[in-house]
C-alpha cells in the first residue's frame, strides 16, 4: 500500500517572492498612513492659523466699534461675514448678538467659553452634527465683551476624504 502524499511545500523562490510581497505591502501601508497623517496635520494647522488670524482681526474690529456707546453690534457682525462662511457671536454684558440663529452659548464648547470668561482666549476643533468646526473665542475686557467665531472645516474634511 502507498502512503498518502504529503502536502507539497513551496519552493525557495515562491517563499522569497511571498515574503518580499508581504514586506512591500507593509511598507506601502505604513508610508500611506504616515503621508495621510502628515498631510492632515499640515492642512489642519494651516486652516487653524488662518482662522485665528481672521478671528483676532474681527475681534479688534468689534472692540473698536464697541467703544462707541451708540454702536450697532448686529450691523458690525453682519459686515464681518467672510467668504469662508464663518459665524460670529458677541456677548456684551448679558446680551448675545450673532450672525446665525442657532449660535448661542449653549452651542459653544464649555472649555472655550470658560477660558474667554476668565479673560483669555481659546480655540478648539469640535465635531458637530453639521460637521467639524474650528471655534475661537477672545475676551474683549476693554469693552466688557466676548467674541466667538466658528469656522466650518467642511472643505478640509472633503480634501482629507479625497486623500
Amino acid at each position: 500500500m502507498t502512503e498518502p502524499a504529503s502536502p507539497r511545500r513551496m519552493g525557495l523562490r515562491a517563499r522569497s517572492a511571498l515574503s518580499f510581497g508581504i514586506g512591500a505591502l507593509l511598507v506601502a501601508s505604513f508610508m500611506a498612513a504616515l503621508t495621510f497623517t502628515l498631510a492632515r496635520s499640515y492642512l489642519l494647522g494651516q486652516r487653524e492659523d488662518g482662522a485665528l488670524r481672521q478671528s483676532y482681526f474681527n475681534a479688534r474690529l468689534v472692540r473698536s466699534t464697541l467703544r462707541d456707546p451708540d454702536a450697532d453690534v448686529a450691523a458690525v457682525l453682519n459686515s464681518l461675514r467672510p467668504d469662508g462662511g464663518s459665524d460670529a457671536a458677541v456677548r456684551v454684558g448679558d446680551k448675545w448678538y450673532s450672525t446665525s440663529v442657532g449660535l448661542s452659548v449653549e452651542t459653544l464648547p464649555p472649555s472655550v467659553v470658560a477660558a474667554v470668561q476668565a479673560g483669555g482666549a481659546a480655540h478648539q476643533v469640535v465635531d458637530t452634527p453639521t460637521g467639524t468646526v474650528f471655534v475661537s473665542g477672545i475676551a474683549l475686557p476693554a469693552v466688557g465683551a466676548e467674541y466667538y467665531e466658528l469656522f466650518p472645516l467642511t472643505e478640509l474634511d472633503s480634501t482629507l476624504r479625497t486623500i
